[in-house]
């Protein structure tokens, strides 16, 4: 009989000794003893998604976790539905702070076999859907737009009054100025065929010397000019390339060049060439910049008597070459 009670006390003994804890998440409201020689740990996923918690082999909550482990060390690791990573060994210092960050990648697992966490683990939101790219259709249609362009004549305007008599150091500056352009067609992807109206106004400067008196003037002109053109297209899903070509005229009018100067009219048939990068702004809308050749035959009508001058003067003559570079917004698929 003392032989049963002896055992009976030494058995109750041994249980009522101290039991390691593995983990004691820290949770406020709580008041639970930590052991006396204890680190505390803290423990993230790197992409802070919610992630269950390992701790030799113990789930013990989810990323971000922290708790204090007994002294000594302790493997660690975060299992999840989809995402896992490979347990690492850390060792816990007494009184001490870890933190202890690991990179859950996805689980190669075979279809059908879920992780034993995934009635634990909520599933992640769905990704809300990535706005899609701007692209402009590619589809047959209507379109047209709106170009404001500069001028530049750099052969000059071809006038003759350097050569007149009784004019001496005499110069005339290349014509500068610019215009709006309008145009309307239809696409057949990837030719279009379009028509163009415009609006162009210039002027240059004429510096002479006339029976030993300098003057100064200016040239103006003003033009309406129009085309027909067809443009091929090379499409991206960033960008459109096209060039085109056509054919066209202008009437344009020439304004008093000095006193008594008359004004003068003309029209001149024309050609036309063009290059163009459009941007999409939306799949209807975008943004365009490129360069227009446009040249014409003014002819040998275009004549006025500028006084003192006695004879007649062309102010402008022969073939005329523009280049306009030019920036606008065009509309359609």
């Amino acid at each position: 009989m003392r032989g049963m009670i002896w055992a009976y006390g030494l058995t109750m003994g041994l249980l009522a000794g101290p039991i390691p804890a593995i983990a004691r998440a820290q949770t406020p409201g709580v008041d639970e003893s930590a052991p006396i020689d204890v680190g505390h740990v803290v423990i993230t996923e790197r992409s802070h998604r919610s992630v269950a918690v390992i701790v030799d082999d113990v789930e013990v909550g989810t990323t971000p976790w922290e708790g204090d482990l007994e002294v000594g060390t302790h493997r660690v690791a975060v299992d999840g539905a989809t995402l896992v990573a490979p347990a690492q060994t850390i060792t816990v210092v007494h009184g001490k702070t870890m933190a202890v960050e690991l990179v859950a990648v996805p689980r190669a697992a075979p279809v059908g076999a879920p992780s034993w966490q995934a009635m634990h683990i909520a599933p992640a939101p769905p990704a809300a859907p990535a706005e899609p790219e701007v692209a402009a259709s590619h589809d047959a249609g209507a379109y047209g737009g709106v170009l404001v362009n500069l001028l530049f004549e750099p052969g000059g305007a071809g006038t003759d009054i350097c050569s007149a008599p009784q004019v001496t150091g005499c110069s005339v500056s290349d014509p500068f100025g610019g215009g709006l352009f309008a145009y309307a067609g239809y696409g057949f992807r990837p030719i279009g065929i379009d028509g163009l109206v415009g609006l162009q106004i210039d002027a240059s400067q004429a510096h002479a010397t006339v029976q030993n008196e300098s003057d100064s003037v200016a040239v103006p002109r003003v033009g309406a000019l129009f085309a027909v053109r067809a443009r091929w297209s090379v499409y991206t899903r960033a960008v459109r390339f096209s060039v085109g070509a056509g054919v066209g005229g202008a009437a344009r009018g020439i304004g008093n060049i000095g006193g008594g100067a008359e004004s003068a009219s003309y029209f001149a048939p024309a050609v036309t060439a063009d290059v163009a990068l459009a941007v999409p702004i939306t799949p209807a809308v975008a943004f365009t910049l490129g360069l227009f050749f446009w040249g014409e035959n003014a002819g040998n009508d275009a004549t006025v008597v500028a006084s003192p001058l006695t004879m007649p003067i062309h102010v402008v003559a022969s073939t005329q070459t523009f280049f306009l570079p030019f920036f606008g917004m065009e509309v359609g698929p």
